[in-house]
């Protein structure tokens, strides 16, 4: 003898009729009409201890947001930065590891796991016009509050480890604009610093004793 289940609700699962086919002595079946409208047969044991809590859409959601991130694809932008700055900081097969793990630069901890958190922080940081790249401040520190900022693609660039500077009279710049204001290539700006000119000399474009 089996207790009568019709009418119940298990999760998303209520009991509609009983299932004489498929049921036998001691474990009763029953027809189960789900939440989103489709029907299954289940159990009863299954439904009792919550085994079977749907007509499977319950898993199928599950499924989809195990590929979301609290609503947002994996593609998206902030999703994309966040899994990018955690690959070139933790793992050694990624082409960028070299200038970020390998240097000791990390993530801030309490966004290594919680995206949510990396977003909301860096969605409140002031962001001008083409600034669409996050850059660290100081090229040698962590990503981390205080030390992360929006940046132009030029801007970031010129943050770059592997950037050279040169001292002139007009100050410390890069190399590559250096080259600029002398109206010389890149190589050749590098020659003129390896060959010891001058600083007084470095800008111009033509020198000769």
């Amino acid at each position: 003898m089996y207790v009568n289940l019709v009418g119940k609700k298990y999760h998303r699962l209520t009991v509609i009729s009983h299932n004489e086919e498929m049921s036998y002595p001691r474990k009763p079946y029953w027809n189960c009409l789900c939440d989103c409208g489709n029907e299954k047969i289940v159990s009863g044991n299954n439904l009792k201890t919550g085994q079977v809590k749907s007509c499977g859409c319950l898993a199928s959601e599950m499924l989809i947001k195990r590929n979301t991130t609290h609503g947002e694809a994996d593609n998206s932008p902030f999703y994309a930065l966040w899994k990018r700055i955690k690959g070139r900081c933790y793992n050694k097969n990624s082409s960028d590891y070299i200038y970020y793990g390998a240097r000791g630069i990390t993530l801030f901890s309490a966004w290594i796991d919680n995206y949510v958190a990396f977003k909301e922080y860096i969605e409140k940081l002031p962001k001008g016009e083409n600034q669409n790249s996050l850059d660290r401040i100081e090229n040698n520190g962590n990503y981390e509050p205080g030390n992360v900022r929006w940046a132009t693609q030029t801007e970031q660039l010129r943050n770059y480890r592997r950037n050279r500077y040169v001292e002139t009279l007009q100050g410390k710049m890069l190399m590559s604009d250096a080259a600029k204001i002398a109206g010389v290539s890149n190589s050749t700006m590098f020659q003129r610093l390896k060959s010891g000119w001058p600083m007084e000399k470095l800008l111009q474009r033509h020198w000769t004793d």
